[in-house]
């Protein structure tokens, strides 16, 4: 590779991480004002935005003009925080933010935010969504945990994301390569 050459996907690729984070900050609040759950809350739409089903996926009777659901399970802190993201939109459909607490509501959901994998809800909300095209998220200890995709994790005083790649495969899921190249870690 050419030195210009090298410099010039250099800077496509600063450019593309700097557009990444401008739609996450033109969606949120200032800097000042977030807190670690509406960070938590730009990250999910990030996901949302940039994890795309697999062309084979099935479309579970879904269509364009849905809503593109987000799932809270269970009584997570993310509940409050979710919520400024109804009304915002991914790929031409409106974002719905909603509380499940039941497993079987989530088969309904694009993306699940599971909280930590300790609860045996959890892991039946887990086992619910299994192989379907689903985005799960967590912020747990235990990953990479079989089906989840997303972890949130805090490193110092910031919030990082590792990814799953077998479950996002096996979720039937395209996770982008703008995420693969941003996460702490790739399993």
């Amino acid at each position: 590779m050419t030195p210009m050459l090298a410099t010039s996907v250099r800077v496509i690729l600063v450019l593309r991480a700097f557009i990444f984070f401008w739609v996450t900050a033109s969606a949120f609040p200032s800097a000042a004002q977030v807190s670690e759950l509406d960070l938590k809350a730009a990250f999910l739409f990030n996901f949302a935005l940039f994890t795309k089903p697999a062309e084979t996926a099935p479309k579970a009777g879904q269509s364009d003009t849905d809503p593109y659901r987000i799932c809270i399970h269970g009584k997570d802190a993310m509940a409050s925080s979710g919520k400024i993201l109804n009304m915002r939109m991914i790929a031409g459909r409106t974002i719905v933010v909603r509380n499940t607490a039941a497993a079987e509501e989530l088969g309904q959901c694009q993306l699940v935010f599971m909280g930590a994998m300790e609860s045996e809800s959890t892991r039946r909300a887990l086992q619910a969504v299994t192989g379907l095209p689903i985005i799960t998220v967590s912020d747990s200890k235990e990953f990479p945990a079989p089906g989840m995709v997303f972890n949130l994790v805090r490193v110092g005083e910031k919030i990082a994301f590792q990814i799953n790649t077998q479950a996002a495969r096996n979720q039937q899921l395209d996770v982008s390569a703008k995420l693969t190249r941003l996460a702490k870690d790739v399993h």
